[in-house]
């Protein structure tokens, strides 16, 4: 059974490349892929103007602590996709309306990101991990997401999103820890993907002090509420380097590894 894994966020920043590098190692045989979605201005009437935001540079260090290697060609800025899709196709936005540049946008260029991985990844790999940047509310990662799914029908291989939330104080002191974000990101993250987590890791970003006692009440009510399995959901600590975080999920048996 072929799978994508893709390690996803309600935020930036919150450890997605140590995630992604303990999967890859864990499962031992996967290849790596770290995609970001640009931020990209489009005007009518000027050209395309690309602004980088990725930080490639320190998930490299990450994967190389874990023992994985990121080939160059795998890592995709959206910005770059979007960039040769229209030097590609000639077609110029200014002379498109509204809707037809809104589908052009999506659809059409959600299609050759696809017709990009289809080219990029051989057919014979069993697990590719994806490192997804930026955030599940990116707007410029719509049309990457779209590939991807359309990228797996194709080859005949499951999705397994893994997403990385948090839980908040409450403004309420007879409830001072919330998982309202955590539930609305599992919801947008099933929405965006056409299925739900495989694995939501959750983190404490809470003002306050927080017990097992309500971290473990926290857990149950989000499991009850997403409807996800009380094992599907993994309250995550700190850790100081990614190497301790492999071992705790090695630990958990939550992944298949040799």
């Amino acid at each position: 059974m072929k799978n994508i894994f893709i390690v996803t966020s309600s935020i930036s920043d919150i450890g997605k490349g140590w995630i992604t590098g303990s999967i890859a190692n864990l499962l031992g045989n996967a290849i790596i892929l770290k995609i970001d979605p640009v931020l990209v201005v489009i005007k009518y009437k000027d050209n395309i103007k690309l602004k980088d935001t990725s930080k490639i540079s320190s998930d490299y260090e990450t994967y190389k602590k874990l023992d994985q290697y990121i080939s160059p060609k795998n890592v995709i800025r959206g910005g770059e996709v979007l960039l040769d899709f229209f030097k590609e196709t000639s077609i110029n936005l200014k002379d498109l309306d509204a809707q037809t540049a809104k589908r052009t946008c999506f659809v059409d260029v959600s299609k050759y990101f696809c017709k990009k991985l289809l080219k990029l990844i051989p057919k014979e790999i069993e697990n590719i991990v994806i490192e997804m940047g930026g955030s599940i509310y990116d707007g410029s990662a719509f049309y990457l997401i779209n590939g991807i799914r359309m990228f797996a029908q194709r080859r005949n291989i499951i999705i397994n999103p893994i997403l990385l939330t948090f839980l908040i104080s409450s403004d309420d002191e007879r409830d001072y820890i919330k998982s309202s974000i955590a539930l609305e990101s599992i919801k947008k993250t099933t929405k965006l993907y056409g299925v739900t987590p495989m694995y939501v890791f959750v983190r404490n970003k809470a003002t306050k002090e927080i017990s097992k006692i309500d971290i473990n009440n926290a857990m149950k009510n989000l499991a009850n509420k997403s409807f996800l399995n009380k094992d599907q959901i993994i309250y995550e600590p700190e850790f100081n380097n990614p190497l301790e975080l492999k071992n705790y999920l090695k630990k958990k048996e939550i992944f298949q590894y040799s």
